[in-house]
Formats: C-alpha cells, sequence, structure tokens
C-alpha cells in the first residue's frame, strides 16, 4: 500500500496483460520481480468485472510488497486494495477520479504531449505516463515522438513521478534513460520473452550507476 500519499519514483513498472504473455501470466510476474520490477501495472481491458477483481488479488499476493496499479478501474483497485489506478485521456478525469477514491489510491494518468501533460500536473496526477516513445503495438494508432517526448516533458513536470512508456526494450532504455527519464514503463518485452526474468533484469540494469 502506498497510503494515498505521493508516489515514489519508480524505476521499472511490468505492464502485465495476460495476452502478451509467451509463458504463464504467473511464470512472467515471477521472472519480472526477480528481475528487477518495482511496481506492476495490471492492463487487462476485456476481462469481466468478477475475473478482473480476482486476477488483481492474484497478482496483488505474487507481488507481495510490490506496488500494483489497476489500468482504467477505479472500482476494481478500491475493492482489491490496490495501490493506485491509472487512466488515459478518454477515461475519468483526475478530479472525478479523486471524487470516487479521494487520496486512498495513488493515480497516474498517460499523456501523448507537453499539452496533456500540463493537464495532468494541473489536475494533481501523483505519476505521469509520458509517450509513446517509440511505436508500440498495444497503441498502434499513437504516433511515437523518440525521446525528445522526454525532454519536452520533463521541465512541465518537475519532480513529478513519471514513466516513460511505448515500445521500451533493453535496447533502447539506455538512450531514454540518458534523456532524462527516472522511470521506465515495460510491457510486451518482458510479457513476450522466452526468459522474463532475463529481459527485467537487462531493464533494470541499466540503472546501475546512477543515484536513485
Amino acid at each position: 500500500r502506498l497510503g494515498g500519499g505521493p508516489a515514489p519514483q519508480w524505476r521499472l513498472c511490468l505492464l502485465l496483460t495476460q495476452a502478451a504473455c509467451k509463458r504463464s501470466w504467473q511464470e512472467v510476474l515471477a521472472g519480472a520481480v526477480s528481475g528487477g520490477v518495482d511496481v506492476v501495472q495490471v492492463r487487462e481491458k476485456a476481462m469481466g468485472d468478477a475475473d478482473l477483481l480476482q486476477h488483481t488479488r492474484a497478482v496483488m499476493e505474487a507481488c507481495g510488497d510490490i506496488p500494483v496499479i489497476i489500468n482504467d478501474r477505479v472500482d476494481i483497485a478500491l475493492a482489491a486494495g490496490a495501490a493506485g489506478v491509472h487512466v488515459g485521456q478518454d477515461d475519468l478525469s483526475v478530479h472525478d477520479v479523486r471524487r470516487q477514491c479521494g487520496h486512498h489510491l495513488v493515480v497516474g494518468v498517460s499523456t501523448h504531449g507537453p499539452a496533456e501533460v500540463a493537464a495532468a500536473v494541473e489536475a494533481g496526477a501523483d505519476y505521469v505516463g509520458v509517450g509513446p516513445i517509440f511505436a508500440s503495438s498495444t497503441r498502434p494508432d499513437l504516433q511515437s515522438a523518440g525521446i525528445e517526448r522526454i525532454r519536452e516533458s520533463l521541465p512541465i513536470m518537475g519532480r513529478l513521478t513519471h514513466l516513460a512508456i511505448g515500445g521500451l526494450t533493453p535496447d533502447n532504455i539506455a538512450e531514454v534513460v540518458q534523456s532524462g527519464a527516472r522511470g521506465i514503463a515495460v510491457g510486451q518485452a518482458i510479457c513476450g520473452a522466452d526468459d522474463p526474468s532475463a529481459v527485467a533484469r537487462a531493464c533494470a540494469s541499466v540503472w546501475d550507476g546512477i543515484p536513485a
């Protein structure tokens, strides 16, 4: 639990979607956690309410002390006792999320450019997803912006917690971090790996030698 306080600056977030997993989601999650993931976002847009709640509780049990964020669903996050909820530009506003959960949940917002970053900061988001940095199979409808998206967003966010997102892999995250990103979110590269632990470890290793 984060207790509704400020979100810590996570370094490596796993975007967990069962359909993206090459191995069972349980194996993927266990490997990702052992590899260095420090927050998990449950991303299951097609799952029914009862199944999503049961799945969320199973993920939380497997994660132990690692916080779990639920994509879109404030009600599921509250019912499961998750750490937070993440909303997109077409979902509930931060204001409307707060009306449901107050400050019992950390609230994150996906952004796709400086104007949306500024709006999320103004609205009081606890953290911001910044992207898409590179092309992503998850959101092929969005134009990737490259590392310039991080550079243009940092002055607006200040020290607000953020996660760079979109097509991130062990092969390209170093340049993202070098551009100033303090946290990254990885989905397909870990979920679709033969060895999720090794990929997560390779992603986490980019932080070696970088002060927290």
